[in-house]
């Protein structure tokens, strides 16, 4: 009886370990591919105009998580709200927030320029950084994300609106497109989402 124990013994072991492998493959691998894909299909780096008319790139930001908004400062409702919402996540990320970093991205360069943008977006957080360009710069960059925009005459004082998607993009450290956002519904995974990254990747 004794020697069939110590037979079995090994395999048990072997078994054993086995399985907690296993278990531990799962909780380490398992858990990162659960969550977010690469959107392979869509985003993209690119280079445009920021504060006081200095080229800046996406790729200055490697390393960092990058949130990408479009919108424009005449926005009445929408465009404002959807950086309030940004500016919360900062705010519930604490020291995190400093591995992330809010791009705005205007769709209306006509009236946007660099000094507005520069007056404008960091309102809603100093970190914040607003970006224009020429309009063939700017639908390029918009073509990329999938985001659809156009320019709507209205009879009021500002002249017109730019009709445009809601939504901001979630980018990880490596320049890769992770999940799009509307931040009015999707705050809480956003956020979430936004956490994984910085720990797991």
């Amino acid at each position: 009886m004794k020697n069939k124990i110590f037979h079995f013994l090994p395999l048990m072991i072997i078994s054993i370990s086995i399985c907690f492998n296993c278990v531990q493959a799962f909780s380490i691998f398992g858990k990162k591919k659960e969550r977010l894909g690469i959107i392979d299909n869509l985003g993209g780096d690119f280079k445009l105009i920021g504060p006081d008319e200095t080229e800046i790139s996406t790729k200055d930001f490697r390393g960092k998580v990058l949130l990408i908004n479009f919108g424009y400062t005449f926005c009445p409702d929408v465009c404002p709200m959807t950086l309030s919402h940004l500016n919360q996540v900062m705010i519930e990320l604490g020291e995190e927030s400093e591995g992330v970093q809010v791009l705005f991205i205007s769709i209306d360069p006509d009236r946007d320029t660099p000094e507005k943008l520069k007056n404008y977006v960091p309102y809603f957080n100093s970190t914040f950084i607003g970006l224009t360009g020429s309009k063939n710069d700017i639908s390029e960059v918009a073509n990329k994300y999938g985001i659809f925009f156009f320019k709507q005459e209205v009879e009021s004082e500002a002249g017109y609106f730019m009709a445009h998607m809601e939504g901001g993009f979630l980018v990880d450290q490596k320049g890769r497109l992770r999940g799009r956002y509307k931040t009015n519904k999707g705050l809480k995974k956003l956020l979430s989402d936004i956490k994984w990254i910085l720990e797991y990747e």
